[in-house]
């Protein structure tokens, strides 16, 4: 009897080791990822060559088929020409421009990766990541393209 509970004490101690040692590696694995996702360089839109659209013309291309427009546009560089009818500040503090569409309440919506001298009424093109559609079309990490 002594023998067995020996027996059991011996393989409960490597069962935990076993565990001990796979949570450790585990662990290590998810902190490399971690760092390596954290520290993955930037997209620079300023220069990849980048899609030349009209604001409306990318607003209609979402509307009226938007699994098309995600396939034309999603996670691509876009160059958006268009009237700008609203700047904002979000969250974030940075500048949103909207982008003046046939809709009056919608429109493609495009934060700015730094701070323009863009005005209501002027004719601007930006350079982005086109994110989607939500609403308005929307466009990230935008520069004004010159």
């Amino acid at each position: 009897m002594d023998h067995s509970e020996n027996h059991f004490t011996m393989m409960k101690k490597k069962y935990i080791r076993t565990i001990l040692i796979l949570g450790a590696v585990l662990f290590t694995i998810g902190m490399v990822y971690a760092y390596l996702v954290w520290n993955k360089p930037q997209r620079d839109v300023k220069e990849e060559t980048a899609i030349a659209v009209q604001a409306q013309a990318l607003f209609d291309a979402y509307t009226n088929n938007e699994t098309q427009a995600n396939a034309n546009y999603l996670d691509k560089a876009v160059a958006v020409t268009g009237e700008v009818t609203q700047v904002q500040t979000n969250q974030e503090q940075q500048q949103v421009l909207t982008l003046k569409t046939s809709d009056p309440m919608f429109g493609v919506q495009c934060t700015m990766k730094e701070p323009s001298s863009a005005a209501v009424g002027s004719t601007v093109t930006v350079r982005g990541i086109c994110t989607g559609f939500l609403m308005d079309v929307v466009v990230i990490d935008c520069y004004m393209d010159k």
